[in-house]
């Protein structure tokens, strides 16, 4: 299901990029794409949230267990030679929550930024890696 939400996640993305740019080439902001933006924005901050939890948990559950195993691997996912590459995912997963700020949400070309800033790390690091941003 983790792999479910990212991937709805990425897609949202993608989406509100086409629409905002449909919005730009179109000239005038029409009322079905600002409707269609507000919906697709509060998919993405709700499944951004969604994710922000899940990883937290994952982390309690791991820290709280009696398995040696687990906490070397979040100690590892934290501050081993690959952290740079967990710090980035939660860095990614948390932007979406930027879309709470109303002068974000108010200039479409800010919108397209942040796609962005969300979606080009994850095309060119991950995928490259073959890991996807849960």
């Amino acid at each position: 299901m983790y792999s479910a939400i990212g991937l709805c996640s990425e897609f949202v993305h993608y989406i509100i990029i086409v629409f905002v740019l449909i919005g730009l080439l179109v000239g005038g902001q029409s009322k079905w794409l600002l409707v269609a933006l507000r919906a697709l924005i509060t998919v993405a901050v709700v499944t951004s949230a969604f994710l922000l939890v899940y990883t937290a948990y994952e982390t309690y559950v791991a820290l709280s267990s009696e398995s040696v195993y687990e906490r070397g691997q979040i100690r590892y996912q934290y501050f081993g030679a690959h952290a740079w590459i967990y710090w980035t995912k939660l860095f990614l997963l948390a932007a979406p929550q930027l879309w709470w700020l109303p002068a974000l949400r108010r200039r479409p070309w800010l919108q397209i930024v942040l796609c962005l800033v969300i979606i080009a790390p994850t095309l060119v690091l991950f995928h490259r890696y073959g890991m996807t941003i849960h």
